[in-house]
């Protein structure tokens, strides 16, 4: 049974307008006991009238119900989810959502799931979905577009093979397929794309995570298939390095973008991408696009490495089309502690550190326009320089937020003594305008706009910490 615990009156929130950035209006949550370093968090997104946000309180799994000017209306226990579950996710279709959780047990990793209605009250399971003799091993997720059909998959890579395990949900949790297929190569799955009718669509390169790829396939299963057929893609002698795949729903054709490089050791110095409509034999279009100097010089540095540390993050399918392909350079490197302080969030680090410690450096973000046939329309970097010690990065890296009209990416820019966030919106010809928050919503909260997430056309839900507290910002676009 679920918990139910009502907030006699609403709970006065911290409830705020900006009055910069265009007269954005930014409002947030009232602030709650929160271990940053030992407890997860999760937007599930907004049901009905109601706006959900899950937390870990103590040993408790719960879900906050507010409404649109962030007053809590409840907050709800999930106490079938025991105390040490993990990795918790939701997949929320505006009626209901789905949760997700992973418990490990007796040498066994197993991922159960449950149904919640609008009011974030069980209606089914908990069921267990799969199971898998643990190695560090963890079950993924993929939703629809449309939230009604969710793959749950494992990709096992023991006993000298690698095996793909998928089961297909349907809204109500009941299994549409269960399967289990051997892949053609050991290297990692980097992508899976669930389409509304129920095809899937994976990638898969034959290097190991973080190595170059001598091949890259396409793997496509339909609705209910036991089995998924492969397209292998034509790098004429290239190696593919990190890559993405998106799928087109108007048109039904597939899109990947990847980093590559002309030897297996060497340096990324390209973009490959490819069009397949899945279920065809053949690529209805290959290009590979060099980077030339102009590109390397704004990317700085060793022009010949330049792109070596890039990680694809975005892939958006343009209405023409074309493509806009987004990635951030990100790298982690260590260093010796000094007395002399702990960085930027020193009171959210590990008290447990040692001497050496972590570097976690996220910075610019290459923007790169293209064609349907592939041709350069455009390119930029969104400029940002992040380095933290010891906090996963949690504070770096950026959110995003699609318009319709441009594309926004929110940060923390921790170029000065004290952070503050801006706001860089990017229109389909390339013009980038940038604005920063109001430094009374950055004064007294740390943001993680990486954490974020988009709820309507021009909101998001943005989480918080505020005095070593909890709580969530609704910013209006």
């Amino acid at each position: 049974m679920l918990k139910l615990i009502k907030i006699i009156g609403l709970a006065v929130g911290f409830v705020v307008c900006a009055g910069a950035l265009n007269a954005q209006r930014v409002q947030f949550s009232e602030p709650v006991t929160f271990d940053f370093r030992a407890s997860e968090f999760d937007v599930p997104g907004k049901l009905g009238d109601k706006l959900f946000v899950f937390r870990k309180d103590k040993d408790l799994n719960v879900v906050d119900a507010m409404n649109d000017n962030m007053q809590r209306l409840a907050t709800i226990v999930l106490d079938f989810i025991p105390e040490k579950s993990n990795n918790i996710s939701f997949v929320s279709d505006g009626k209901t959502m789905l949760v997700f959780y992973q418990l490990q047990r007796r040498g066994e990793m197993i991922i159960y799931g449950a149904l919640l209605d609008d009011q974030a009250r069980l209606m089914a399971g908990p069921t267990v979905i799969d199971s898998t003799i643990t190695r560090n091993d963890r079950f993924r997720m993929v939703a629809s577009p449309d939230k009604q059909r969710v793959v749950v998959y494992l990709q096992d890579r023991r006993n000298g093979g690698s095996v793909l395990r998928w089961t297909a949900l349907d809204r109500k949790l009941q299994t549409i397929s269960t399967n289990e297929q051997a892949l053609p190569s050991d290297g990692l799955v980097k992508s899976i794309y669930l389409t509304n009718d129920g095809q899937w669509i994976g990638l898969q390169g034959s290097g190991m995570e973080d190595q170059l790829s001598a091949n890259m396939n396409l793997l496509i299963c339909p609705l209910g298939g036991t089995r998924f057929s492969t397209l292998a893609a034509n790098l004429e002698g290239r190696y593919m390095g990190d890559a993405m795949l998106r799928y087109n729903p108007h048109t039904g054709k597939a899109y990947v973008a990847g980093f590559c490089s002309s030897t297996s050791k060497g340096n990324i110095d390209g973009l490959y991408y490819g069009i397949a409509l899945p279920g065809s034999e053949t690529w209805q279009k290959t290009a590979f696009m060099p980077f030339d100097e102009v590109l390397k010089d704004g990317a700085g540095g060793n022009k010949k490495r330049a792109f070596n540390d890039y990680v694809f993050r975005e892939l958006v399918i343009t209405k023409d089309e074309g493509f806009l392909m987004a990635a951030e350079k990100y790298y982690t490197s260590t260093r010796q502690m000094y007395a002399s302080g702990m960085g930027m969030y020193p009171y959210y680090y590990n008290p447990n550190y040692n001497r050496l410690l972590r570097e976690f450096n996220y910075s610019d973000v290459l923007l790169l326009s293209c064609t349907a046939d592939g041709e350069r329309k455009w390119s930029d970097f969104v400029r940002k320089d992040q380095t933290t010690l010891e906090d996963d990065g949690a504070f770096s890296g950026y959110g995003m937020l699609n318009t319709g009209d441009a594309i926004k990416f929110i940060f923390n820019n921790m170029e000065s003594a004290s952070t503050s966030l801006k706001v860089v919106s990017v229109n389909p010809i390339g013009k980038m305008i940038t604005n920063q928050l109001d430094r009374d919503y950055t004064r007294y909260y740390d943001w993680l706009p990486r954490y974020g997430k988009q709820i309507s056309a021009r909101q998001m839900l943005v989480p918080c910490i505020y005095k070593g507290k909890l709580c969530f910002a609704k910013v209006d676009f």
